[in-house]
């Protein structure tokens, strides 16, 4: 039996030249955001044709759209929002659950720009934990600079690293960060079990610490 499609009420885009189906609906766009903003993309659609020259080589009729699997077409949408967001340059309307979906494609396909842009909203959001936002970066290939001063905070915070919390970032990093600790010499103090670093531990010295035992 034949699936029966619809066409997504804003991203059927008359002009475009680049159709998606994602589940069962099918998506029009135009091909140059894909193209210029995301390597992947870039090989997977024209490849190592000369600038100017470019044929796509799949995704061109909609009878034969581009499928992706594993996604859900409402956050497709909501990472194509980015292009085509009728505020030129004003992304106030998003949430943090917009930018938590378009880092996800952002990371997947490697849309730099794109990321940058997630980032910069997110960081501004004060709601989003400490864990969750190592847990978010982490999962969503983000580059280690933004990870990092996290990394650093983490490990430096008064409170130990619970078992939920431990379980979020996953057996690695949490090794990492106990390491972290004992090298700059935080002793366990009375309950609730908060810790200090060392006296006479500086920035530098702190960084440098999670920056070796982080292999960053």
């Amino acid at each position: 039996m034949a699936l029966r499609l619809t066409y997504h009420p804003d991203f059927w885009i008359r002009g475009g030249d680049l159709y998606f189906r994602v589940e069962q609906t099918l998506f029009r766009v135009h091909s140059y955001f894909f193209t210029e903003e995301s390597k992947y993309w870039e090989d997977e659609l024209v490849g190592p044709a000369p600038r100017g020259n470019e044929v796509l080589k799949k995704g061109k009729d909609k009878k034969d759209p581009i499928v992706l699997k594993d996604e859900k077409p409402e956050e497709f949408a909501q990472f194509l929002w980015v292009f085509y967001n009728e505020t030129f340059g004003d992304y106030s309307t998003a949430t943090q659950d917009t930018w938590k979906v378009v880092i996800h494609f952002a990371g997947k396909w490697g849309f730099t720009e794109v990321m940058k842009l997630s980032l910069e909203h997110l960081q501004q959001d004060k709601t989003m934990g400490l864990v969750e936002q190592i847990q978010l970066y982490q999962e969503n290939k983000v580059p280690k600079e933004y990870i990092y001063p996290l990394y650093v905070k983490l490990a430096s915070r008064d409170e130990l690293v619970g078992i939920e919390d431990a379980c979020a970032l996953g057996l690695e990093t949490y090794v990492a960060v106990q390491q972290a600790r004992e090298l700059w010499g935080q002793a366990p103090g009375k309950p609730p079990y908060k810790s200090r670093i060392r006296e006479g531990l500086g920035k530098q010295d702190i960084d440098s610490i999670v920056a070796s035992t982080f292999n960053l």
